[in-house]
């Protein structure tokens, strides 16, 4: 049984990876200083960072 309503596209969860570090590798929130990711191991790069995050 359905509502009918529109669900979101994106969720909460995409909306906070979008503000934060990320790993290309695993997807994991990483911290800013972060030179490996804690889950995968792969290397972070400085580039690694959030879309549109303001300095």
């Amino acid at each position: 049984m359905s509502c009918g309503a529109a669900l979101p596209k994106e969720t909460l969860y995409d909306f906070y990876r979008a503000r934060h570090r990320c790993c290309p590798g695993c997807g994991v929130v990483v911290t800013d200083v972060a030179v490996y990711c804690p889950e995968c191991g792969t290397r972070l790069s400085k580039e690694t960072g959030a879309k549109g995050a303001s300095g």
